[in-house]
């Protein structure tokens, strides 16, 4: 199931309620997040996650990616296990 598509949307999801709880809804749409921690912790990770929920909701997202770190092919991997886990 699809979330819903609204025009005046202010948050997007992390897909983590406990994220987006302490984050008062999710990450503010319009707006830039910079995520930082020690290696490992998953900053990538949430970095697509969240490009996959924004597509999700029918929206766009840049990915600034300051390290070439990036993998689309995993994006693509994400992407695919999140739509098979709503089905």
């Amino acid at each position: 199931q699809q979330p819903p598509q609204s025009e005046s949307f202010t948050h997007i999801t992390s897909g983590m309620d406990n994220l987006d709880q302490c984050l008062r809804g999710g990450f503010r749409v319009g707006s830039i997040t910079e995520v930082v921690g020690r290696a490992g912790v998953g900053k990538s990770q949430l970095a697509t996650q969240l490009c996959i929920m924004a597509a999700r909701m029918g929206r766009g997202s840049v990915y600034i990616d300051t390290e070439r770190k990036v993998s689309l092919r995993r994006m693509k991997e994400m992407a695919q296990e999140r739509r098979t886990a709503q089905l």
